[in-house]
């Protein structure tokens, strides 16, 4: 008010204090009236690590389905912006609870819980996760690590020898460029996505010390990569140190 009083009358103010992200009205209100407030809910409270009440994650999960209605444009907008946190593994796995994952990448229904061998501590979904957030906050980084090991989803194997993925990255490649295409994400920025899914194995077997990488294999690869070079290389480092401690390797892309 003009006198420098404070009027509030839905509490926001006492919300903030508590770290509690609500609806001013009844969620599946909020939500029906326009779907793509699920979305914007679950970024608000990732970018500032605010609680989100049961019933409200419950209204979310009920009204999911409701996001077919929205423009793939709105919904990759909103992505992004999750991406961009300073949480974007905390966003992922909002949508998952909240059932709104599978209306937007349903591929990755599968790789939750999804068991893989002991080169890793955690299954494809929890490791995707963890990637993503040691990547550094730029859009196509995030996107590749989002979608690095996405290609496990549809070339699981299990054989005497163990849990393979043989393939994982041309098979992923090629599917996160359908996905994005289907988000009506540039052609540009689609290829310069796939193309760093498909290279992001390139280095594993150069070891932790890098010794085994020959100066051609290592020009190839930069020509390969071209300007997304320095985006791979921050994913590929964030993807060897969220593998098993036996078999990380946090000093490969320094050295």
């Amino acid at each position: 008010r003009q006198d420098g009083s404070f009027v509030d009358p839905f509490f926001g103010r006492d919300d903030i204090e508590r770290k509690l992200l609500i609806t001013p009205m009844d969620a599946m209100t909020s939500f029906g009236d326009d779907p793509l407030r699920m979305l914007r809910f679950c970024r608000q409270a990732t970018k500032y690590n605010f609680d989100i009440p049961l019933y409200i994650l419950r209204s979310m999960k009920r009204n999911a389905a409701q996001l077919q209605n929205i423009s793939a444009e709105r919904i990759r907008d909103e992505l992004n912006k999750m991406l961009l946190t300073g949480n974007p593994d905390r966003a992922i796995k909002l949508l998952r609870i909240t059932g709104l994952l599978q209306h937007i990448i349903p591929e990755f229904k599968s790789a939750y819980k999804m068991t893989q061998n002991a080169h890793h501590k955690h299954d494809v979904f929890t490791h995707t996760l963890e990637v993503l957030k040691k990547t550094q906050p730029v859009l196509v980084a995030r996107l590749m690590a989002l979608f690095h090991d996405i290609g496990k989803t549809v070339t699981r194997s299990v054989t005497p020898t163990g849990v393979h993925f043989y393939g994982h990255e041309d098979a992923g490649a090629t599917m996160a460029k359908t996905i994005m295409q289907r988000l009506k994400y540039p052609n540009e920025l689609s290829d310069a996505v796939a193309l760093g899914v498909q290279n992001h194995m390139r280095l594993k077997s150069g070891g932790d010390d890098a010794v085994k990488l020959t100066d051609k294999a290592l020009r190839k690869f930069k020509i390969a990569l071209g300007d997304q070079l320095e985006n791979l290389l921050d994913v590929m480092h964030a993807d060897n140190v969220a593998h098993s401690e036996a078999s990380s390797m946090p000093n490969q892309i320094a050295n």
